[in-house]
């Protein structure tokens, strides 16, 4: 299994497509990215989870993908050594059987 970088995935879906990326920058805060968004400085793929406030505001709008090409892979991160809720543990019980 591959694990790419969102911008990973998209660059190679536009590679794929033989779209050329004139712009693009990398911004580490979830936040920064949706202000330059509103902004109107730019696109940015995001988890809906992320704008859904902005979306229901009329503040973004979201154009729902459907892609067989992009594939993302995520992952739950817990402390080993600390307390697990009953809730938590099946969570990730439910995690690991699918």
């Amino acid at each position: 299994m591959n694990l790419y970088s969102y911008r990973e995935i998209i660059e190679k879906l536009y590679h794929s497509h033989a779209i050329r990326l004139e712009y693009s920058i990398e911004l580490e805060s979830i936040e920064a990215i949706k202000r330059c968004v509103s902004y109107n400085l730019g696109i940015a793929f995001l988890p809906l989870m992320t704008v859904d406030e902005e979306i229901k505001k009329g503040e973004l709008a979201c154009i729902p993908l459907s892609s067989p090409e992009i594939k993302v892979y995520l992952q739950l991160v817990y402390h080993k050594k600390k307390w697990i809720s009953q809730s938590m543990q099946r969570l990730i019980n439910l995690l690991l059987e699918s």
